[in-house]
């Protein structure tokens, strides 16, 4: 018998859809048991959310030219209580650290002092 050996890898994506499909592609032999597909308002739910708190983060955003470029070149990924997402592409990278406090400031005003703020590529 052979055992079976369990592996995470953490995967950005737009939709849960998405992120199986990305999966799949890195593990294209892989079995994935027990997921569903989740019906199509709950995703357009969450999208939405993401967006909607995106913006509420924006608006905290106290330089403006900071602001215009995190609306065209970042993402809110995920938020929860304890933690926020934010995606960006590799371009960008350089820029988003140079201005790490400022965002970290707009997220924390909007989520609360104690979040964690992540920045990930997509």
């Amino acid at each position: 018998m052979v055992d079976q050996l369990q592996k995470s890898i953490k995967i950005h994506a737009k939709s849960p859809s998405a992120a199986i499909k990305k999966f799949l592609e890195v593990y294209p032999h892989a079995k994935i048991l027990g997921v569903h597909p989740l019906p199509q308002e709950y995703e357009s739910n969450v999208l939405s959310a993401l967006k909607e708190k995106w913006e509420l983060i924006l608006s905290k955003v106290e330089l403006p030219s900071v602001k215009i470029f995190l609306s065209q070149q970042a993402e809110l990924a995920s938020f929860n209580s304890k933690k926020v997402e934010i995606a960006f592409s590799s371009t960008w990278f350089r820029m988003i650290e140079m201005r790490r406090l400022i965002i970290e400031n707009a997220v924390k005003k909007t989520f609360g002092e104690q979040v964690i703020v992540e920045f990930h590529m997509r």
